[in-house]
């Protein structure tokens, strides 16, 4: 078979196309830069390790979760190529994966709150669970196939109509997903706030007059478990902050790191995402030397 620049270019674009159907967490770049350093510096090299895991999914769900940039526009093909079965499987395969490795005390993702200290210690499962609720969220879709990314109602929360296929899969999702309580803002793992926890609870009370409310069965007992944070407390004696029904805890240790080297301030900080300039160069060189190496 002869190569030709043109055959070059096919496999060029096939190589990036591999390259972009996953990720990994501790990769900065212009979606992302919440990274391993920014889990407590007591947690364990097991956890970093899962932390930094490949998710097999279109990199769109990096966006989904935590882009603040206005070029970000996800089309119809975009959630074509994330809301995959590979992609969910691979999310939940994350998530069991981080929590079977971050056990160890001091195990433990920042939580941005506000005030002094700035950060709480939550359990690091939850970076895995915003991932897992944003993408069932986020591929809900019409009957029609439309997805509700871009038909999302205007309505209330306690006025929805009952036939709103969007609005109830919304408040079902949110009340079945853990991740729902949290999201990523200037790259900060936050609260998702008091509004919006009063609107998911408006919407489940209202998803509950229409007969439309399901206690889920779908998910595992390990990925619907409760999680819960604490702010640490400005005298670092409390000592432990509940991760989920598994036990996990995170130790003293980690409040101490939390509380001595956290920021003050209330307004969330900007965190820059570094651009994958290194890594793009990278798999460039090595697409352009396996195509020379055709020709």
């Amino acid at each position: 078979m002869e190569y030709t620049p043109l055959s070059n270019l096919i496999f060029l674009t096939a190589f990036f196309g591999i390259v972009n159907a996953s990720f990994n967490l501790n990769t900065s770049g212009p979606d992302w830069d919440y990274v391993a350093k920014d889990l407590a510096n007591t947690t364990s090299q097991a956890c970093i390790a899962a932390y930094s895991a490949d998710i097999d999914c279109d990199d769109t769900l990096l966006g989904l979760v935590a882009s603040m940039r206005p070029a970000f526009k996800p089309t119809s093909a975009d959630f074509d190529d994330t809301c995959t079965t590979s992609c969910y499987e691979s999310v939940d395969a994350y998530l069991k994966g981080i929590q079977e490795a971050c056990t160890a005390d001091g195990d433990a993702a920042q939580q941005y709150v506000g005030g002094t200290p700035s950060e709480a210690l939550v359990a690091v499962e939850i970076v895995a669970q915003v991932f897992q609720y944003t993408l069932a969220k986020d591929c809900a879709k019409l009957t029609n196939g439309t997805y509700c990314h871009d038909a999302a109602s205007s309505s209330s929360a306690s006025k929805f109509s009952c036939d709103d296929e969007c609005a109830v899969q919304e408040y079902q999702t949110a009340h079945d997903y853990p991740g729902s309580e949290y999201q990523f803002n200037y790259y900060w793992l936050v609260s998702i706030g008091e509004w919006w926890e009063s609107e998911f609870g408006d919407g489940w009370k209202r998803l509950q007059q229409c007969g439309e409310a399901v206690e889920s069965t779908t998910l595992s007992s390990t990925t619907a478990m409760t999680t819960s944070t604490t702010s640490v407390s400005s005298s670092g004696t409390s000592a432990t902050v509940s991760a989920s029904s598994t036990g996990t805890s995170t130790s003293s240790s980690a409040v101490a790191f939390a509380e001595s080297s956290s920021p003050t301030g209330t307004s969330v900080p900007i965190k820059s995402g570094a651009l994958k300039l290194s890594y793009s160069l990278g798999s460039l060189f090595l697409g352009i030397s396996y195509s020379m190496f055709l020709m």
